[in-house]
């Protein structure tokens, strides 16, 4: 399922949105950061699911080669992944004719009648009306009865944003371990993420920012002790 949805994701991305600013396809490396993660890399290439050309091991001098700083670790390649920008995503997607937005709209109850779903809001008013209703709220999906089956559950991440200065190393690909960073957009690092199973709250938390900080200055000392490598990754078609 998870393959399935990363194909059909990187086809509509080369096939409808424009890369510049949007995303951009300059690969993964998932590093192995801790012993258990190691193992679970080699049991995963040794069962062969997946094509070489999606998924394969490299050493650490592999990856710094491919990340174009050092990587002390060694670990799993994605050459097709890379990053999406999912603000700019949605606002461009939100650019279609055929698309018409309702916003500070909220949904409290759906129903069916006939052909036709309808939407409610909190005093029986009705929104709208449709053969189809998507329904893309996370976590909040549970609020309709129509839906409260379903074992989804909230898990809280914040990610944080850094300037990035003149003397800022050069990345070439996503880089995941403890946490994730990409390549600077807009000269702005973005780096993340926190993983919160116990608070539901989607306020921005001081200590989450403290937390990514210190996973973003731990990959920041390996690439400030070793000289830049220059070496560029080719997208892949």
């Amino acid at each position: 399922m998870h393959l399935q949805g990363f194909l059909h994701a990187l086809n509509f991305l080369q096939s409808n949105i424009p890369a510049e600013g949007i995303w951009n396809q300059c690969g993964m490396l998932q590093l192995a950061t801790t012993d258990k993660e190691k193992l679970r890399q080699e049991a995963l290439v040794k069962e062969n699911q997946y094509p070489e050309a999606l998924i394969h091991a490299v050493e650490s001098s592999q990856a710094s080669k491919i990340a174009g700083q050092n990587t002390p670790h060694s670990g799993l390649y994605i050459p097709d992944a890379g990053w999406v920008s999912p603000v700019r995503l949605c606002n461009y997607l939100l650019q279609h004719p055929d698309i018409h937005c309702r916003f500070n709209t909220r949904v409290d109850k759906i129903s069916r009648t006939g052909d036709n779903w309808h939407l409610y809001d909190n005093n029986d008013q009705l929104i709208a009306s449709s053969a189809i209703v998507v329904v893309a709220g996370a976590s909040e999906t549970k609020r309709f009865e129509q839906l409260s089956h379903l074992p989804v559950k909230p898990i809280r991440g914040q990610v944080s944003l850094k300037q990035a200065t003149s003397e800022a190393p050069v990345l070439n690909t996503v880089i995941c371990g403890e946490g994730y960073i990409s390549p600077p957009l807009d000269n702005q690092w973005c780096f993340g993420a926190s993983f919160d199973v116990k608070t539901p709250s989607d306020e921005i938390r001081a200590e989450d920012h403290q937390s990514n900080f210190k996973n973003f200055r731990m990959y920041y000392r390996n690439w400030q002790n070793t000289s830049r490598l220059k070496r560029r990754v080719p997208l892949v078609a």
